[in-house]
């Protein structure tokens, strides 16, 4: 009984971290919020917008007002996206995954 005891154990954990991995899955999507360089995401911002004026032919300047306006607009509709995800998740009823510090530093990052 002790084996099929520990397979059973064995089976229910790993659809347990199945289920844990999908959750935190859908939160990758963020990855890049926290792993980019934001210095650098601004740099290469400026720096496109230059370069995509260049080609045409016109004049290098930096980016539009319009173009910010655009970039900031994006940042506010992933600020209220991210508000609306749940800060906790419980697992088969008894695992319980607390992601308010996450999504708390999150929307610090994107704001």
């Amino acid at each position: 009984a002790d084996m099929e005891d520990m397979v059973d154990f064995a089976e229910w954990r790993h659809l347990l971290m199945e289920r844990v991995r999908k959750v935190m899955g859908h939160l990758e999507r963020y990855a890049y919020l926290y792993v980019d360089d934001r210095k650098e995401f601004m740099r290469q911002f400026l720096l496109e917008e230059i370069e995509a004026h260049a080609e045409h032919g016109v004049p290098e300047t930096p980016p539009t007002l319009e173009r910010f306006r655009e970039q900031v607009d994006s940042y506010e509709r992933l600020y209220e996206e991210v508000q609306r995800l749940e800060p906790v998740h419980v697992f088969e009823g008894w695992m319980r995954v607390d992601a308010r510090a996450f999504k708390s530093a999150l929307l610090n990052v994107i704001r």
